[in-house]
């Protein structure tokens, strides 16, 4: 799958009214598809257009809720370099950022939460840009920690919210 055929499709779903079942069908498929991850990373990094950002940001959130990360700590330091890309806007796409690394945070060993959200306080405090971004992760910590379609244990969550109030 290849970024331009993405990006057809998004503005298939927002312009090609005859065909909207077909290009959201075509989208669902691709949220769901392994080689995903590399398509939205291009997004991310090349598009400037701020509809297929958003939909790659969501993508994002979609695998994640899912339980679908190939790797937590890698998922998380790359969330958090685009998260530092997006830090002025816009705000859809900083705010779904934001909820994936919530999401991806989830997902790792609760021995590992106190010790990421010191890092993820420390790395967006550096910077004036950084705080609406901190401020997005305190909001979203708690909505995403009762968010039944983030796929964990119910004990989970709870030593996930848990572990945030320490």
């Amino acid at each position: 799958m290849a970024a331009a055929q993405v990006i057809g499709h998004i503005h298939g779903l927002h312009r090609d009214f005859a065909n909207i079942q077909a290009h959201s069908s075509w989208l669902q498929q691709f949220q769901q598809a392994p080689e995903a991850w590399a398509v939205v990373h291009e997004l991310l990094t090349s598009s400037s257009e701020e509809l297929v950002q958003y939909f790659a940001s969501h993508t994002l959130v979609t695998k994640l809720q899912a339980g679908n990360v190939p790797n937590v700590l890698a998922c998380r330091q790359e969330l958090m370099k685009y998260l530092k890309h997006f830090w002025r806007g816009p705000h859809a796409v900083r705010r779904q950022l934001v909820i994936a690394l919530t999401d991806c945070a989830l997902l790792q060993p609760p021995t590992e939460d106190g010790a990421w959200l010191a890092d993820s306080v420390q790395q967006l405090s550096d910077t004036i840009d950084a705080l609406p971004s901190l401020l997005e992760l305190l909001a979203t910590i708690p909505e995403e920690a009762a968010n039944r379609k983030v796929v964990v244990p119910a004990q989970r969550r709870l030593a996930f919210a848990t572990g945030m109030l320490q």
